[in-house]
């Protein structure tokens, strides 16, 4: 499924990755792996195209027959390279590098000839990259180098030769080992280091030699006798060691079986029947040699025996009946002693078992159980913004969940031996994935602590390293996105194994909000591209800050009632001041012919500052403001940022209680917008105020308390702000083109969304919807207003797409009076483009059961932003409620015959609205089957009903097959 849609959903567009493969072989397990954790891979190199035979229904996996300048890539984020003699591909890896600024990884053998050369470019600047040595690879697939021809020549047949004499060292690194480490080498920042010596715990021919014996029985090993000691190979200058430890037996068993089964299916496949040298690959049917039945005759003539031998014995049983005491206590001591044996047999029994099992899987319980509470601490100290004290918590676990995984890792052998290998296994990924998990945290939380540094810093007026800053964001952020990518992929695997910790909590907590999280770092390296430029770093940048009141709801936000000018010099904030709105209005000079609604709505024959954002389309209406800006300020502006009463109500949660001059009362989150509707009431003539001052003086007052906010105040501060941007409740507009279209990707732009109708492969159907409203009584009524939003989708039959919208509305205002009042609604729907209208009825304000077709003069019909626009002008009078009923169809039809159908509907919200219940009903035809529903819903009837919250924009996504 694809996932570009503007906003986040779950169709996905993944990391991609190129794989340039002169070695072959255990490469193949990378290719796999990269796929099982959700990458797109493209593989040039080694292995024939029906080597892959087995991927070719992945759509993620492309395989290449060349790869030059010419070669098109929409990007590249990590590539991995494998020469094998020469460097001839290192030309193309280079320029690839360069082209999309991906992570490259090379690996070599200890024996590559051109290694120093290597050595030398990693240690370089002009190519940023990560060397990885390593030697002696064994595994499944791997039949070439010194380790795989072993194998594969003793897997069919009977004699062995070994280059290696008796005493001659060797290091069996096994295939799944190193790609593992490879995977985690990949995605460490490079700051870690860029040269790695991946090294096993060495073993002598002889040693070898018995291993394989152990494993191919039939097979005859012979060691060289004359072989003189080779040198170990390249030796970096320097490098981190990467000491790997495990079970080289019980990996060597592994790739035996592999090796075998292996032999077995090509046999069966050929329908060969070969020589039998090795018993193992025999497809004859061997009879069993026992003796044939006997005979009648001899079993008679046995009887007879038998009946002779009882005679001649009598004699003898005379003789036996005398030392029958004698037999008696020799036969008792032989069973004293079979018992005592037995006992010792039985003790050593359970102090093995007691050793080997209780006591490792005890630790493992006890460590990782500790690391569990340790990471419910980091998430505790991440919510109270106590950021050092979650990070020692985060190390804390690092190191119980390393303990827990060291000493399962070691006890592993030992638990397949009794049958529980699957049960060992969900543990170790439990494990695994909270240490995935842990390890993105610690790299957030560092790069957090930067941050707020940084933040408390700039609201203070000092100087700030910006760069440093950019730097720490993009690595940290781009490992902590890594690790918690890992983890995602393995959310099926870790789930059975946190039930034997009894923390399944911790695992649907993590589930629950690893993606958002991913979501969050992706949009912090985003950020950092442009941070720069947006702080002023190298420059000058002057920002306009429109404060809107939204108890007065207007198109971005709200009635500007004062602005700011914010003034930044090399990433260092030097000036802030805040005017009412009206000191700017009254400069200006001549007249400006307002916008047809302006004149028709409020009357106006002048168009104001005031009035400049009525384009529901934030850089549209930026780009107004800022011109009169200059117009009656003569300030000029490099962007545009639009805040609202939300931001100050959650600025006071952080901060508190605050006291604005020329005011008595003490303003908090609580009363904020009461004593906004109360100064709106009236005028504090005594000292000269107007009804606008109030505004002016309290937002001065909050900006003088962030100055003074302590660390955690400025964690409160910054969370506060992300959350705003996200639900619209912050936009930002940028002349800058390249931060202006970084910050649309973010989706803080505040613009229209827009789309990819079509996706290769994939049966997709855009369906979009959003409501702007202007409130044009010249009042605040809006804090008096509520709304709720009825959305019925039915789809035929025949795959058309009828819709009903029912807009509810209720005016609590307690009279006429001024700041209350009626609500003169200025609405404009947003439709996919196209839609056929077919009827809007309006509900009777007296008597709810009266309705009354729309009249033409009220609205309007037309296309703006890619989108059809119902235009409409409405009141809602003082303690009333109204229904506005849309019916509408989409010109566009759902092809019902495609397997699988993905409905996306977009609803995008208004800035400044408060958040509305939204209600969604979606009807389809019986003989389609939801697969997937995003968000949850509840399903019957041929029906899915939504109920959701617009705080923010949303998709949702309902998959329906045949």
């Amino acid at each position: 499924m694809p996932e570009e849609y503007s906003l986040s959903t779950e169709i996905g567009s993944s990391t991609n990755v190129l794989i340039i493969d002169e070695v072959g072989e255990f490469v193949s397990l990378l290719v796999d792996s990269l796929l099982s954790r959700g990458f797109n891979v493209y593989y040039f190199g080694h292995e024939p195209k029906l080597f892959f035979e087995y991927l070719s229904h992945k759509k993620t996996f492309v395989y290449l027959t060349e790869v030059n300048e010419e070669t098109s890539f929409e990007k590249i984020d990590y590539l991995y390279f494998f020469p094998k003699i020469d460097l001839d591909n290192l030309r193309k890896v280079v320029f690839l590098n360069r082209n999309f600024h991906c992570h490259v990884l090379i690996g070599i053998d200890y024996g590559f000839q051109q290694a120093s050369e290597l050595e030398d470019l990693s240690l370089s600047k002009e190519f940023v990259f990560k060397l990885v040595l390593f030697k002696d690879v064994f595994g499944p697939r791997v039949t070439s180098g010194n380790l795989g021809q072993i194998f594969s020549t003793a897997s069919v047949g009977d004699r062995v030769m070994i280059e290696q004499s008796a005493e001659e060292l060797v290091s069996p690194l096994y295939s799944d080992t190193l790609i593992k480490e490879l995977l985690r080498v990949s995605f460490l920042p490079y700051g870690k280091g860029r040269i790695y010596l991946i090294k096993t715990e060495e073993i002598n021919g002889q040693e070898l030699v018995s291993l394989l014996a152990g494993v191919f029985p039939e097979v005859s090993f012979v060691l060289n006798q004359n072989q003189s000691f080779k040198e170990n190979g390249f030796v970096p200058k320097s490098g981190k060691t990467i000491n790997i430890r495990e079970n080289v037996g019980f990996r060597v068993e592994e790739t035996a079986e592999w090796f075998l089964r292996e032999g077995r299916n090509r046999l069966v496949k050929n329908q060969e029947v070969p020589k039998i040298d090795n018993p193992r690959f025999s497809t004859e049917i061997v009879q069993e040699t026992a003796p044939p039945p006997p005979s009648l005759e001899v079993l008679f003539a046995e009887k007879a025996n038998d009946d002779t031998a009882s005679q001649e014995v009598k004699p003898e049983e005379e003789k036996k009946e005398t030392n029958l005491v004698e037999t008696y206590w020799q036969e008792d001591k032989k069973k004293k002693k079979f018992v005592r044996k037995g006992f010792f047999v039985f003790l050593s029994f359970l102090f093995i078992f007691f050793c080997f099992f209780v006591i490792p899987m005890g630790l493992v319980l006890i460590f990782g159980i500790n690391g569990f509470d340790s990471f419910k601490s980091t998430k505790a100290g991440l919510e109270k913004g106590e950021f050092e004290e979650a990070f020692k918590s985060s190390q804390k676990a690092e190191k119980y969940f390393e303990i827990s995984q060291k000493t399962l890792s070691l006890a592993s052998p030992f638990y397949s031996l009794i049958g529980l290998e699957k049960q060992a296994k969900s543990i170790s990924s439990s494990i695994s994935f909270s240490i995935q998990i842990n390890q993105s945290l610690k790299a957030f939380l560092q790069t957090f602590v930067k941050i707020t540094e940084a933040g408390g810093g700039f609201l203070k007026g000092e100087s700030v390293d910006w760069l440093e800053v950019q730097r720490i964001i993009k690595t940290n952020y781009a490992y902590a996105y890594q690790q918690a990518s890992l983890a995602q992929s393995s959310l099926k695997e870790a789930e059975a194994g946190f039930s034997y910790f009894k923390k399944n909590d911790i695992f649907s907590l993590a589930g629950e909000y690893l993606p958002e999280y991913r979501d969050k770092l992706l949009k912090g390296q985003s950020l950092a591209l442009v941070l720069p430029e947006i702080v002023g770093v190298g420059g000058r940048k002057t920002y306009l800050v429109l404060f809107q009141n939204n108890l007065e709801l207007r198109p971005t936000g709200g009635f500007i009632a004062a602005f700011g000018i914010v003034s930044l010099e090399n990433g260092k904030l030097v000036n802030f001041e805040v005017h009412d709105i009206y000191e700017a209005d009254n400069q200006l000079k001549g007249q400006v012919e307002p916008p047809a609604k302006i004149k028709t709505i409020l009357g106006e024959q002048v168009w104001y500052f005031r009035d400049s954002n009525l384009d529901p389309e934030f850089s549209s209406s930026a780009e107004k403001a800022l011109w009169f800006l200059d117009k009656e300020m003569n300030v000029s502006a490099n962007g545009v940022i639009a805040v609202n009463l939300k931001l100050v109500g959650k600025t006071l949660n952080i901060l508190g209680e605050i006291k604005a001059p020329d005011y008595a009362d003490e303003i908090s989150a609580d009363n904020l917008l009461q004593k906004v509707i109360q100064y709106s009431e009236t005028t504090n003539l005594d000292k000269g105020l107007n009804k606008q001052e109030f505004l002016v003086s309290l937002i001065k007052a909050v900006y003088n308390q962030a100055q003074k906010a302590e660390s955690k105040e400025v964690v409160g501060l910054e969370g506060v702000v992300f959350s705003l941007l996200e639900n619209k409740e912050i936009l930002f507009y940028s002349s800058d083109e390249n931060t202006e279209a970084q910050i649309a990707d973010l989706g803080w732009d505040g613009n229209f969304r827009q789309y990819q109708n079509k996706v290769e492969g994939y049966s997709i159907y855009n369906d979009y919807f959003s409501i702007n409203e202007a409130n044009m009584g010249i009042n605040k009524v809006n804090y008096f207003m509520d709304r709720t939003i009825g959305h019925e989708i039915k789809i035929s039959s025949q795959g058309t797409v009828q819709e009903k919208l029912v807009l509810n509305y209720e005016n609590k205002s307690p009279s006429e009076n001024w700041p209350a009042g009626t609500y003169k609604n200025y609405a404009r729907i947003y439709l996919p483009k196209g839609t056929k209208l077919i009827s809007i009825l309006k509900t009777d304000p007296e008597n709810s059961n009266i309705w009354t077709p729309f009249t033409d003069s009220a609205m309007e019909v037309y296309e703006e932003y890619n989108k059809t626009v119902l235009d409409l002008l409405f009141e809602v009078p003082v303690k009333t409620k109204i229904k506005l009923e849309i019916n509408y169809e989409l010109i566009e039809i759902i092809n019902l015959s495609a397997k699988i159908n993905s409905y996306l509907l977009m609803v995008q919200k208004q800035p400044g609205a408060y958040s509305d219940n939204y209600n969604l009903i979606i009807s389809f035809p019986e003989n389609l089957i939801p697969l997937r529903v995003i968000p949850k819903a509840v399903i019957g009837g041929g029906k899915l009903l939504i109920n959701e919250k617009l705080d923010r924009d949303r998709i949702f996504q309902i998959d329906l097959a045949i």
